[in-house]
């Protein structure tokens, strides 16, 4: 009996030592998260960190947030001359509440042209508890030029350019202008290997 029950115990503690070992080379190449947080108005410079993919990596790209505002989603369109049913016809529509209406510039100072766009599922805004995305049909009535299909755009090599990004509060988390503007939010612009924000500030 007293041998059955030694044998269990250097079975279960082969099996412990085995998860562990596993555990450990799992989690031996990942490097500690970073994370970089930078005031409105200062240019962030992407260098090679990346969301998910080591590929997406967007050397020598820079971005500053200029400026944001929160307004209803019937101010946003009534200044842009649609009506206030313009979302609804959008296949699998979530009603709107607000867009979170943020302008940035953004540089590209490489040379040769590259297939990378700027990452708009990615780029998002953050606070403790929400995350709001763009809505490529906004952007497409700001920017005409910019496939809606695409969720990106393209910045040419040595050149740069503002643009309104258009994120999205949608009504069933049932926030004020006054809550959505008092909310500490950030600008996430990576996640590997630093985990880069912007501090947004509504005007």
């Amino acid at each position: 009996m007293k041998k059955r029950a030694v044998i269990l115990c250097v079975v279960i503690l082969v099996g412990l030592a085995g998860v562990a070992l596993r555990i450990w080379s799992v989690n031996k190449d990942n490097e500690p998260l970073i994370s970089e947080t930078y005031p409105m108005g200062e240019i962030v410079a992407l260098e090679d960190d990346f969301f998910y993919n080591g590929d997406d990596a967007r050397e020598g790209y820079e971005v500053r947030v200029n400026s944001a505002t929160v307004k209803t989603l019937e101010e946003f369109l009534a200044e842009n001359g649609k009506p206030s049913d313009f979302l609804a016809d959008s296949s699998n529509y979530t009603p709107v509440s607000h867009v979170y209406d943020v302008e940035v510039t953004i540089w590209n100072h490489n040379t040769e042209e590259d297939e990378k766009n700027i990452d708009l599922v990615n780029i998002q805004l953050m606070t403790i508890n929400n995350f709001f995305q763009v809505d490529m049909k906004l952007l497409n009535l700001l920017y005409p030029q910019i496939d809606p299909t695409s969720f990106g755009f393209r910045v040419m090599p040595s050149t740069e350019t503002t643009v309104h990004l258009p994120f999205v509060v949608f009504e069933h988390r049932h926030l004020t202008t006054e809550q959505i503007e008092q909310k500490p939010t950030y600008l996430l612009l990576s996640m590997y290997p630093v985990k880069k924000m912007v501090t947004v500030v509504p005007e």
